[in-house]
């Protein structure tokens, strides 16, 4: 069945233009919602062109559905970036100017994770400089130490706890690379920011004495930060967690390649194992939820 109709339009001298609201379709649509909302769901699974033809559309005007979706729940977006309390980044400064342009009101923490991967390149980096400096049969004992300087104490075996110690005993800078990175550790154990604060005085002004270059570099982006670093005593917050789902993100770049149209946002309606937000302005509701890790185990789709 096909239904048309002409809503009616009312021109007034005074505002102008209005036409009849309908309760099956925006004002400016050319379909009704639940075929909009239908064509909007369906291209998240489907090339867009399998989507035209599922539905007897031109491909234009799924393209047109789904760019307004998006702008729609971007633009919502934006609103409720207002409402952000706390946004939990690394120390990398574009991350951080667009949290002060989207997010002036919320709470800087830099991420536990992060830091961590800060001191364990550091440590390495002394590592890979003692062993350039040794001779051929010196570096024997440097043989397959680079996770066990970095692996946790606690989850040392007898065997590595024993290695581990002799090498330590053994080379210097070694020795005190392992102790500045375990003695930053304890600062994710305080809860008082004061005392907190006092730990990291100390450990910058261990390290600047170190005469270690990467663990003396790193002091300098600390102090610059120490605020949001601190925010840690109070918030409790990492994005560790979320660290896994970027990977699977690259994936869905991947699987876009080759896609004919330039307009950006088609990965974004993509869906495999997460979704990514986007209200609908055809429905006023929810047409995708914002990082909903899926129950079900779905096979590869199309692009």
């Amino acid at each position: 069945m096909v239904l048309r109709y002409r809503p009616r339009r009312l021109r007034c001298a005074r505002c102008g233009v209005h036409v009849e609201a309908v309760p099956w379709a925006r004002f400016w649509a050319r379909v009704t919602t639940t075929l909009a909302r239908a064509v909007a769901e369906l291209a998240r699974h489907l090339r867009w062109q399998q989507t035209a033809r599922h539905f007897r559309l031109d491909w234009k005007s799924v393209a047109t559905i789904v760019r307004r979706v998006v702008a729609y729940g971007l633009e919502r977006r934006r609103r409720r970036s207002a409402t952000v309390q706390v946004v939990c980044l690394d120390m990398w400064q574009a991350s951080l100017n667009a949290v002060q342009h989207h997010a002036p009101n919320a709470q800087v923490l830099f991420d536990r994770f992060h830091l961590v991967q800060h001191l364990n390149r550091a440590l390495d980096e002394v590592r890979r400089r003692e062993w350039r400096r040794l001779s051929g049969r010196e570096k024997t004992s440097f043989k397959r130490t680079r996770f066990l300087l970095l692996k946790n104490p606690w989850n040392l075996t007898s065997d590595e706890r024993e290695r581990l110690s002799t090498l330590v005993r053994w080379n210097s800078p070694i020795e005190r690379a392992y102790y500045l990175k375990e003695v930053f550790q304890l600062f994710w154990t305080y809860r008082q920011p004061a005392r907190a604060a006092q730990h990291l005085r100390r450990w910058m002004h261990s390290a600047l004495r170190s005469r270690l270059g990467p663990f003396k570099e790193l002091v300098r982006p600390l102090r610059a930060h120490l605020d949001g670093v601190l925010a840690w005593t109070r918030l409790w917050v990492s994005n560790g967690a979320l660290e896994g789902m970027n990977n699977k993100i690259k994936l869905v770049s991947h699987r876009s390649f080759g896609f004919r149209h330039r307009f950006p946002n088609r990965r974004e309606l993509h869906r495999r194992d997460l979704s990514l937000l986007c209200a609908s302005p055809f429905t006023g509701g929810a047409l995708i939820t914002l990082w909903e890790t899926s129950h079900k185990t779905r096979g590869n789709h199309s692009n």
